[in-house]
Parts: structure tokens; sequence; C-alpha cells
């Protein structure tokens, strides 16, 4: 978990501000059940966490939005028709993880095989992230991991390794003296990696079994193809997996993540926030 409550520009310069590289598509992976925020959700999957009177995911598809994307998938399994009957109003695909219980995150993505076909943003469905994130993922060339330099210590952290600004590891098992940072969780590939990334990912199934995390797949297309590591230290986010984590998104990360919605939020059904990013406006009224 992310615990920096300040907003500073302390961020890697390996992208081209201003230089918006066009995404079309975007994947979320919302299948899990979020056995240790249970007691916080009362049965809710964890990407229907109430963040100020919107859901979690909801958020994360009002950001995607906001970077012009509208092709959206999301990945299923626990409560999937509540979860569906959130996002699909919103325009997103489902894809049903009919084994969510007995598998992990990197199943959840390989399913998506046949949808994701161009360039495309991969998040978990526990991240609530500044929309400086999403920007500058979007202003970054070629596949992009954020992480956050200022994090990555305990041991549910997953962590990674950077040389020159390139992803060389990503492991909950790093050692702490090779650790750069943090996975953030939302990452970028562009179309020319999908069918090498979907083939790692096939891998690691066959040869690790189901329970393995999408990590693993990114960590070995890692070895041989580039993704740019961008530093996001700095900027407010946090992975909700644990009470405190919801207490510190609620206390540290949304109030600065409001101060870039315009006063005329809405929380009416299929009406989005107001969102100002460097100047520039998007108004969501519904898709």
């Amino acid at each position: 978990m992310n615990t920096n409550c300040h907003n500073n520009n302390r961020v890697n310069e390996t992208y081209l501000p201003g230089k918006v590289r066009p995404i079309r598509q975007a994947v979320i992976l919302a299948a899990g059940i979020g056995i240790r925020l249970q007691p916080k959700l009362n049965g809710k999957p964890k990407c229907l966490i109430d963040i100020d009177g919107f859901f979690l995911i909801e958020y994360q598809i009002m950001m995607l939005h906001f970077l012009g994307i509208r092709e959206i998938c999301v990945v299923v399994g626990y409560e999937a028709d509540l979860v569906k009957s959130i996002v699909e109003p919103l325009g997103c695909t489902c894809i049903m993880n009919e084994i969510f219980a007995e598998t992990n995150s990197l199943y959840s993505l390989w399913l998506t095989k046949d949808w994701v076909r161009d360039t495309f943003v991969l998040s978990n469905c526990d991240i609530l992230a500044h929309p400086r994130i999403y920007r500058h993922l979007m202003e970054s060339l070629g596949s992009v991991i954020t992480y956050d330099s200022l994090s990555g210590m305990d041991d549910e952290h997953m962590k990674v390794t950077i040389n020159q600004g390139r992803l060389t590891g990503i492991s909950k098992k790093i050692p702490l003296q090779h650790v750069n940072g943090e996975n953030v969780g939302i990452l970028k590939f562009p179309k020319t990696l999908i069918p090498i990334l979907f083939d790692r990912a096939a891998q690691i199934l066959q040869t690790a079994g189901l329970l393995e995390w999408a990590p693993s797949a990114i960590g070995l297309l890692a070895r041989d193809e580039p993704i740019t590591g961008f530093d996001i230290a700095g900027i407010p986010w946090v992975e909700i997996d644990f009470p405190d984590d919801l207490k510190f998104a609620h206390q540290c990360v949304w109030p600065e993540i409001k101060k870039c919605l315009s006063p005329r939020v809405t929380h009416a059904k299929n009406q989005y926030p107001v969102v100002t990013q460097d100047r520039m406006w998007y108004t969501y009224q519904g898709v």
C-alpha cells in the first residue's frame, strides 16, 4: 500500500507530456472475492467498495473514459450478476471467470485473449489512483508499468526491479535489497505485444497452474521485450486489500482526487463528475 498523502511532481520523465497516445481498449480484472475486506464489504465484491457515493470500479471506468477509452472489458466472477448490473449500463463488456474461486488474476487476464485486439490498459479492480497517473500512462510510449519507488517493502507488496528505466523483475518475493518500488497495478501494452503477452500467460498457466498472478506473465514478457517503468512516487494512490487500506483511501487518497473534480459533481445515476486535469475539461453525462 502506498502511504503518501502529499501530492508533488516527483515523477520519472520517461514520457512526452501533452502528447496523448491513442489507447483503444482496457481490461479490468474484477473476479475476486476480496476475503480480507469482507468485514467491510458485507458480501459485496471488492470492486464495489463505496468511495464517497461511487463504486470503486465506477471511478476506474470514469478515468478510462477520461482517456477516451470506450471499449472496456471487465472480467467478473464473484457476485458476477451484481457487478454486471453496475458496469454493463456504462458500456462495458463482461467476461465470466467461471472458476474464480480456484484461480488468480493470470487466468482472468488469459480469458480476455479473444477480446483484446489493440493497445490496451490493464488494471486491477482494487486500485484507487489519482487522475495524473492515468494521464501519465496515456502520454507514455510503448509498454508501461506504473510503480511507486516510495513503497514496496511489505510482504504483500508486488515488488519490482527497474534497471535503466526498464522492468527487470516483478514478484512479491524479490529480496528487499533489490526492490525499486511497488507495482501500482495499472499498465499499458501496445498492439504489437498482445500475442506475446498472452503466449507468456498460457505458458505459465500450463507450467505453474491456475493460481499464478498476472504479474508472473508480465515478468516473463519483460525478459524479451522492453517494459518501461514509470515512477509515480508522490502521486496519491492505494491498493485496497485490507481495512486499513480502505481507511487510507478515504482519508488520504480520495481528498486529493476530489481536488480534480468539479464542484458540479453529481451522484445521480448515469452522470459522472467533471474532471479537470492539465487545464482540460471532460464532462461525463452517461455513456
